[in-house]
């Protein structure tokens, strides 16, 4: 059975956009990789040149899948970067983001 998973984890990944790569990448350049750490969403659209909407999709995209966490503080809410994440940016960066 654990075989299937790791499958399934590797479509998940397989499946993102630059984007949300470059979202993971952000965090982990940032070293965002916990609550203390997040970064505001904002500031993720500004380094994206996305709009606000744009960015909340994607970043709802990452929640979902557990690559990264939502900490609620304010009306622009921070992420991080989760061990998921990590495990991600280091299968699309074939090893090369020395996590």
């Amino acid at each position: 059975m654990n075989d299937y998973y790791k499958e399934y984890f590797y479509e998940v990944v397989n499946q993102l956009s630059l984007n949300e790569v470059k979202i993971l990448a952000y965090l982990y350049n940032k070293e965002a990789n916990s609550q203390i750490s997040a970064i505001k969403t904002g500031e993720i659209s500004e380094y994206l040149n996305v709009s606000r909407s744009t960015c909340g999709r994607l970043i709802n995209k990452l929640i979902i899948a557990s690559f990264i966490r939502q900490v609620n503080n304010s009306r622009n809410y921070s992420v991080y970067i989760t061990a998921f994440g990590l495990a991600c940016l280091d299968i699309k960066s074939d090893g090369e983001m020395k996590i």
